[in-house]
């Protein structure tokens, strides 16, 4: 090597190439020695076929030559040339034996450069002479042979080559991760819980990061930019779900933004560092590219997404805040629940759900309270600091009273329940009830030293007066928006009842005394700007109710008054506003609504939906996803239908006082009417709105299970687990005993797809009978079975989970996740818990196979199933 680039540098110091510059093709053509002969043999006469080749070849030759000079796909273009040169040679050495003696050697040493070129093509020694025809000119170019010394890898490049071999690892755990949230989305999309957009662009993120993860499996560079639309795909999924709330949209596309902009900002800060040669940047750059779910997991923890939430929320942001408190305190109050409750169970009780010995899980439920008693007293401590905080809050705003009291009652009646009997609780019951006496003292002295023109500034009379405004421009709309119509006409009730809940909370039903004395200095004036609101949410909701809303609003009498207009002292000319409605008005109300009932479009069987629980959780749910006229006509339905009943309510209350009982009679014989009306709506006509379909589902369900778990062996009298109970066996030392603790309606519940056919011939839905082999050892084109279960036996499972493919020597199939339903299931499949089992081993079940549950014998006690299912895919 060092000789050959030693005599290189000799050869160009020589005199002759001292001066030496790269050729300029001109304009005159530069006629070769080859050439020359060529045209002496021809003369005036056309070339010979054997000439023309060679002419023909050499052309061929000097345009790769030029594609090759130019950079021009360099490895095709050599492969191009080497056959050209391959021809041109074959050419010249046709045309060298017919050549005159004085043209020969011109062509002989044609033949010796083409021979050198086309060594030079494929494989040339070092410091070796090569000869080549210049692009554009044809003159010959001597060339000279010299390798590049090999560059030793530095210890940055190995750390590189350890990074791309690692994230071949991340690209199969991609393409795991992909595959999941894939199965996910489909199973979103089958109960209906996804719109169209959402399950598009889920598809699609979904399908481009399987293409992704396979390149990268497979060592192939991914460009940064297709990780950029992933994060748009991911943005987009994201924006176009359906969310219940607007705090719950709020947080999950904040998540969503801030998980991808973190990890795009990582992606090239860790680009960047990899570039680096010092090799701890490298690796601290590969180590970077894996913070961005620690970084969102640590956001979490500080709060960000909480903070989000409050922000977010209709409520003041306290009122939210204690509310999420009082929300992770439940996680300890229901652990606790449950373990008093299992605790509580009698010994025949326990063994009758599973548990072999009694006293020791209650030894271990006893431990499990302490623990999480002595948890929950330091959250306790923090729920009540928001709760103090949230009250102050809410003394003057807009909304939060009423739900801070709701929040109030339901920790002081599940405290109670989770330190009842513990030393010293009822000092520490004293302490809480204490502090809420000094809140309500503080609350009282806010409101009572308030002046009229204070009252007049609480803030609760301003936001209404926008929420009615917000209101009646949706009502005037050219093409209502109900879903819009329906979020504002919530807040404006919500923030109407907090201004109610101050004076008149007996009414419901949380606190007697009222937050505002009948004496207090501004009193006279809040009861005239509440019932001035009152008034003008009554015009506004008979105009929601009306056939043509903004018809109703313009042909309304007049205006009321803005309630922050309102003077201190009502003028003799002016009447105050009634807030009061009458029995004829809400007559009118329930025709309406009896009218739009009526104009139902198309929808599920009313029957079917209160039979099957499928039908409601499933069914129905993607019917309204895939039909918007009937979401938009639920959405109108379930507005009109809170107005009425706030109507009525309001009749029935302003007719209580009245001295005779006819009208309080008729008045409570139209709040029964309207309430019958709505129950015709759920029951009759199956009308359900989306906030309903899980509680109804639920009912639907307990009566599913409670049919089908006695002929799935359950004993008569046996109690199922609480939602308390497997709670508190989620964790802490119950956890070592829950193994086994199970009754066949709790798995039951687990099972997806359930469904009680009419007939007793038919199968059950979700319901299967396992026979044949579940586990097998794969062996080239054939398998061994590892486990058999004979039909005989007895096994009876239910689906409880979507399905993943998997491929065996017998094909493809699909494994499908189960739990086992009977005492046989358990006993075979080795426990209560969820597994995966091939779906050619599963067979429908009839609602007659089940008829008579004892007559079957309780299969002989077999080895439990392993995990060595090395064929079958779990």
């Amino acid at each position: 090597m060092a000789s050959a680039e030693q005599a290189l540098r000799n050869a160009l110091r020589a005199p002759e190439l001292g001066d030496f510059t790269a050729p300029e093709p001109g304009r005159v053509p530069v006629i070769t020695d080859t050439a020359l002969v060529l045209l002496r043999r021809s003369g005036e006469s056309p070339l010979d076929p054997a000439a023309r080749r060679v002419m023909e070849a050499n052309q061929r030759a000097d345009l790769l030559r030029q594609r090759l000079h130019a950079g021009e796909r360099p490895a095709e273009t050599r492969v191009e040339l080497t056959a050209a040169l391959n021809e041109l040679r074959a050419a010249i050495s046709e045309q060298l034996a017919t050549s005159p003696e004085a043209s020969r050697t011109v062509l002989a040493e044609e033949l010796v450069h083409t021979q050198r070129e086309l060594e030079s093509l494929v494989r040339s020694e070092e410091g070796q002479v090569l000869f080549s025809r210049e692009p554009g000119t044809g003159r010959l170019i001597e060339n000279r042979v010299v390798y590049e010394p090999a560059v030793e890898r530095t210890a940055a490049d190995r750390v590189r080559t350890g990074a791309e071999r690692a994230g071949r690892v991340l690209g199969a755990v991609m393409v795991i991760q992909t595959i999941r949230e894939q199965h996910e989305l489909e199973e979103r999309a089958r109960s209906g819980r996804t719109t169209v957009v959402e399950g598009l662009a889920g598809t699609t993120h979904n399908f481009q990061g399987l293409t992704i993860g396979l390149r990268m499996m497979s060592g192939i560079h991914v460009h940064p930019g297709e990780f950029v639309v992933m994060s748009a795909l991911s943005f987009t999924q994201a924006v176009s779900a359906d969310y219940a709330s607007r705090e719950e949209a709020a947080v999950a596309i904040s998540r969503v933004a801030i998980t991808e902009g973190i990890n795009l900002f990582l992606m090239v800060l860790s680009q960047a560092m990899m570039r680096s040669g010092n090799p701890y940047v490298v690796a601290a750059g590969f180590g970077i590219m894996l913070l961005g779910g620690p970084i969102v997991a640590f956001l979490d923890y500080v709060g960000v997404f909480d903070a989000i939430e409050r922000a977010s929320a209709f409520l003041p942001s306290e009122v939210t805040a204690a509310n999420q408190e009082l929300r992770d305190l439940m996680t300890e109050y229901r652990a606790i629940v449950g373990a008093i409750e299992l605790g509580q169970r009698s010994d025949a009780q326990l063994r009758a759900v599973g548990v072999s010995d009694p006293e020791a899980l209650r030894r271990s439920a006893a431990m499990d309270i302490n623990s999480n008693r002595a948890s929950a007293r330091a959250k306790e401590g923090e729920l009540l600091a928001a709760f103090e905080r949230a009250y102050g809050r809410a003394r003057t705003e807009y909304a939060g009273l009423f739900e801070l009291d709701t929040l109030r009652a339901q920790f002081l009646q599940l405290r109670e329940q989770v330190h009842r009997g513990e030393e010293g609780g009822a000092e520490a019951a004293a302490r809480v009830t204490s502090r809420f006496d000094e809140i309500d003292r503080q609350l009282g002295q806010a409101t009572a030293a308030m002046s009229e023109e204070q009252v007049r500034e609480m803030p609760q009379w301003s936001h209404l007066d926008d929420g009615f405004d917000e209101l009646e421009s949706l009502l005037r709309a050219e093409e209502i928006d109900w879903e819009e119509v329906r979020e504002k006409h919530v807040e404006v009730q919500q923030m109407l009842r907090n201004a109610r809940y101050r004076v008149d909370p007996a009414a419901f039903g949380l606190r007697a005394a009222p937050l505002m004395a009948a004496e207090a200095a501004g009193r006279a004036t809040y009861d005239r700007l509440l019932a001035t609101a009152e008034a003008r949410l009554n015009r506004d909701e008979f105009a929601l109710i009306a056939e043509s809303p903004r018809a109703a609003l313009s042909a309304s009498v007049g205006r009321p008054a803005a309630t922050m207009t309102m003077p201190s002292r009502p003028p003799g000319a002016a009447p105050t506003a009634s807030a009061d409605v009458t029995l004829i008005a809400v007559e009118d109300a329930l025709r309406a609504y009896r009218a739009l009932l009526a104009r139902a479009p198309a929808h599920p069987d009313a029957a079917l939906l209160h039979r099957d629980s499928e039908a409601v959780a499933v069914t129905y749910r993607r019917f309204v996803a895939e039909h918007g006229d009937y979401a938009a006509y639920l959405q109108r339905l379930q507005t009109v239908e809170a107005s009425l009943l706030r109507l009525a309510e309001r009749a029935l209350s302003g007719s209580s006082g009245a001295a005779a009982g006819t009208a309080a009679g008729t008045a409570r014989d139209l709040a029964l009417r309207v309430r019958a009306a709505v129950s015709e709506r759920r029951d009759r006509d199956g009308l359900l709105f989306l906030d309903e379909l899980d509680p109804v589902a639920a009912r639907v369900r307990a009566t599913e299970t409670r049919r089908l778990a006695p002929r799935l062996g359950e004993a008569p009298g046996t109690q199922p687990l609480t939602a308390e109970e497997l709670a508190a066996l989620s964790g802490g030392r119950l956890e070592d005993r829950a193994a086994g603790i199970s009754t066949v309606s709790n798995r039951l519940d687990q099972v997806q797809g359930l469904r009680i056919p009419a007939s007793e011939d038919e199968p059950i839905g979700g319901v299967f009978h396992v026979v044949g082999t579940i586990e097998s050892l794969p062996l080239l084109i054939t398998e061994i079975p590892v486990t058999t279960i004979r039909e005989d036996e007895n096994i009876l499972v239910g689906r409880a989970g979507a399905s993943t493919g998997s491929v065996s020597p017998r094909g493809h199939f699909d494994m499908v996740r189960v739990v086992p339903l009977n005492a046989a299931a358990v006993n075979r499949l080795g426990g209560a818990g969820i597994r995966s089992l091939p779906d050619y081993s599963l067979r429908p079940v009839r609602l007659r196979d089940l008829a008579a549950p004892a007559a079957t014998p309780a299969a002989a006690p077999s080895t439990p199933v392993g995990s060595a299912a090395a064929g079958a895919g779990r």
